[in-house]
């Protein structure tokens, strides 16, 4: 994780409603604001690589990196599309987003963005859930739209899920 004095832990609004990425160094009542962030309401801070990613509550489906505890947050995707779970697994980031056009799905952020597969195919959201990092990729539950209802699924981020 990269310099923060302040380990990040969560987000939320300050008293004045400014939207921000908080900190504690451990202690009992020793949280405080690491950024003030201007954009969306940021959520689900993760560790990544030296530093933490969060993504913003919204229709932008914005994903940030903030390097260190004097670092100004900085953009590493937008997919215009509503982020459910995010979860960090090695070097990749795993949402769920929804759009109109293919439901709710599994994309990665390691680069380019990108769609891994539609696992219910069309307009039908597969409505996954339980994003579990684990060795090479994550582990979560899916619906196919095959009648079985939900189901365990491995991706390694690729289109082979």
């Amino acid at each position: 994780m990269g310099e923060f004095a302040y380990q990040p832990s969560l987000c939320a609004p300050d008293a004045e409603g400014r939207r921000q990425v908080w900190g504690t160094d451990g202690e009992p009542f020793a949280a405080r604001p690491l950024t003030t962030f201007s954009g969306a309401l940021p959520t689900s801070l993760s560790a990544w690589g030296s530093g933490v990613i969060f993504h913003t509550f919204g229709s932008s489906g914005e994903i940030w990196r903030l390097a260190d505890s004097e670092a100004v947050p900085e953009l590493v995707a937008r997919l215009d599309k509503l982020i459910g779970e995010m979860v960090v697994s090695g070097d990749r980031v795993f949402v769920t987003a929804f759009d109109l056009e293919v439901g709710r799905e599994l994309w990665v952020v390691d680069g380019p963005d990108q769609r891994v597969i539609d696992i219910f195919p069309g307009g039908g959201s597969s409505e996954l859930r339980n994003l579990t990092p684990i060795p090479g990729g994550i582990f979560f539950s899916a619906d196919d739209g095959s009648g079985q209802g939900f189901e365990p699924w491995i991706s390694a981020g690729t289109a082979e899920t």
